[in-house]
């Protein structure tokens, strides 16, 4: 253990009882000013602030839903579970003391929702003196004995990876090690990422949501600082605001959620879905290879006027790839010609491909195998792009010239 002590010093660990905490004089009743109640356990202290958002608010354009249906989110994640009740889904977000993560840091808030009987609930466990960590690890493990699946907004990199190294070095079982995730950054940022640049939380909020938050937000780079002025000087008044902070990050993933697991239903009959959404979501098909699915998103898409022709050229692309695999050429050939009027040099090399190899058509297989070298020639590329497929594009034709050309 004194080895493993040193190996941890060495690697910048900070044990939380070595932060300082208020001066009592300064201290006020934190729990009050948060408005929160104090837990007291043999292992230390807590504050736990709770709120409860009934069924039926809403939340910028949406409505915080009770006790519906999810199973299609899940087809993105490898999950175990089989629940389809959110009341199994535990929210979590935390607030630290660096957000670079590693040893030496600290979640002085751990903060975590989930589903009632009359609302969503979120409820925080802080912090206010860090040699009392122990009593919120136990506190926070009692809490999520009833869930099944973790959901988190970049928790795979930071939150649960933090949490864990900390109930590592108190020595306590990680209460969530057999529990599904779901990341919500991740699949945010696939369905998405052909209408937002910016796909962070925030931004979700107000483009996904229509939500938009008060004054009483704080940055989230701020907020590490905020706590250790806390720690010097006792001043909570900045402490409601990252717990305000913290509480919307949590609410915004119950309904971010929500939406996915709801735009993922409904694409196949709402019209009212952004086609660049609908685009995204046959992607994410295409992706777990569901074809039947994504064929019918994509041939959904086509329905849209004023597409951008490079999004078009990619649906039918991925339209003729699937009925290439089921080796049904002809229903391919249409979306590879669409393909080729919006000058898609892939497409004008399956065309060859197909007269060559299935129609046994040089002639044609010639044309098609020209018409990409001339686009490929007109085309903005890299040059060792243009080099390596003039090369693929030649080697086909060097081909074909050595055959008999059919007439």
């Amino acid at each position: 253990m004194a080895d493993l002590s040193k190996r941890l010093k060495n690697l910048g660990f900070v044990p939380a009882s070595s932060l300082k905490i208020p001066d009592k004089e300064l201290q006020r009743k934190i729990e009050d000013e948060l408005g929160g109640y104090r837990v007291k356990s043999n292992q230390g202290e807590i504050v736990i602030v709770e709120k409860t958002f009934p069924y039926g608010s809403t939340y910028g354009d949406l409505t915080i839903q009770n006790e519906y249906k999810c199973k299609e989110i899940y087809k993105f994640f490898k999950s175990s579970n089989k629940t389809t009740s959110v009341r199994g889904h535990v929210f979590i977000d935390t607030e630290t003391t660096g957000l670079s993560g590693g040893t030496g840091t600290i979640p002085f808030l751990i903060g975590y929702g989930f589903y009632d009987e009359n609302g969503f609930v979120t409820r925080q466990i802080f912090l206010d003196d860090p040699s009392d960590e122990l009593a919120q690890l136990i506190e926070f493990s009692k809490e999520l004995e009833n869930f099944e699946i973790t959901v988190t907004f970049n928790g795979k990199s930071f939150d649960l990876p933090l949490l864990k190294t900390r109930f590592l070095l108190a020595q306590l079982p990680t209460p969530f090690e057999t529990f599904s995730h779901i990341d919500l950054l991740h699949i945010s940022r696939k369905l998405w990422r052909n209408r937002l640049p910016d796909r962070s939380l925030k931004e979700l909020e107000t483009n996904i949501m229509g939500y938009t938050r008060s004054q009483d937000d704080i940055p989230g780079w701020l907020i590490p600082q905020v706590y250790f002025d806390y720690l010097r000087t006792g001043d909570s008044l900045q402490l409601r605001n990252v717990i305000y902070h913290n509480q919307l990050d949590i609410v915004s993933m119950a309904v971010l959620f929500q939406k996915i697991d709801e735009m993922l239903v409904v694409s196949r009959i709402n019209n009212s879905i952004d086609p660049l959404d609908l685009f995204s979501i046959g992607q994410m098909y295409f992706q777990i290879g569901e074809y039947d699915e994504a064929a019918y998103l994509f041939e959904r898409c086509l329905s849209f006027s004023g597409l951008p022709n490079k999004f078009l050229r990619e649906i039918h692309m991925s339209i003729a790839w699937i009925f290439k695999k089921r080796k049904e050429f002809e229903k391919s050939i249409p979306h590879w010609i669409a393909s080729t009027e919006l000058e898609s040099i892939e497409a004008c090399v399956e065309m060859a491909k197909y007269f060559e190899h299935q129609e046994r058509n040089s002639k044609e297989a010639m044309y098609w195998s020209n018409k990409a070298y001339n686009l490929l020639e007109a085309v903005n590329k890299p040059k060792y792009e243009k080099t390596r497929e003039f090369r693929n594009i030649q080697k086909r034709t060097t081909r074909l010239s050595r055959r008999k050309v059919n007439v």
